[in-house]
């Protein structure tokens, strides 16, 4: 090898800093092959070590870094629509319907204005301004479905206190009478008028 060539080669591959204290015990006179280097001989006194890296040494606690956070977008809300509740009416019973009879052409007989029934005219005086006591039925004791002509007969022209089954309850001039119907007038507290009642109605009376 040209000398040349052994000084670029010492100079790439031989001559290596020492990465560890100089000892003069193992290394008399220096590490053989390389040369001294008088910057890396551990020397008494002297930390191999620069400041802040030796053995043990905790370096101070750097401060905390301020945290700033990123603020976030508000989420849109999208609120999930209910399907509507079904509506179930409850069925109400029906209400019985007891009509009123009406009068036939020209009014029932015995009516004001009625043909051939003469002159019909209201009393001229009010009913008695006391109510008789209801006729009483025993309880268990069948009641008639409706009050008879029969029965009602003697009360025409004279004044009779009805009691109807809806609760209804007046005074009444009766001065027509036939199988289902009964006509008159009644008194509603001021003045008579003329009206018609289903027998199936009443269900009981009093003359007086």
């Amino acid at each position: 090898m040209s000398k040349r060539k052994e000084k670029r080669y010492d100079q790439e591959y031989r001559v290596i800093p020492a990465l560890i204290p100089y000892d003069p015990r193992f290394f008399p006179g220096g590490t053989p092959g390389y040369p001294v280097f008088p910057a890396f001989i551990h020397q008494p006194g002297r930390d191999p070590f620069p400041p802040g890296q030796q053995p043990g040494h905790h370096p101070a606690p750097h401060p905390p870094v301020p945290q700033h956070p990123v603020p976030h977008p508000p989420v849109p809300h999208h609120p999930v629509p209910h399907p509507p509740v079904p509506h179930h009416p409850v069925p109400h019973p029906p209400v019985p319907h007891h009509p009123v009879p009406h009068p036939p052409a020209g009014g029932f007989p015995g009516a004001p204005g009625a043909p051939g029934a003469g002159i019909a005219h209201a009393p001229t005086t009010p009913p008695p301004s006391y109510i008789p006591k209801k006729p009483y039925h025993a309880p268990g004791t069948p009641q008639p479905l409706a009050v008879s002509p029969t029965s009602l007969r003697p009360c025409l022209r004279r004044y009779v206190y009805i009691w109807l089954h809806n609760g209804a309850s007046f005074w009444f001039y009766p001065i027509y009478l036939d199988r289902r119907t009964v006509a008159g007038f009644r008194w509603n507290g001021f003045s008579w008028s003329y009206m018609g009642i289903d027998l199936r109605q009443i269900a009981t009376f009093q003359c007086v």
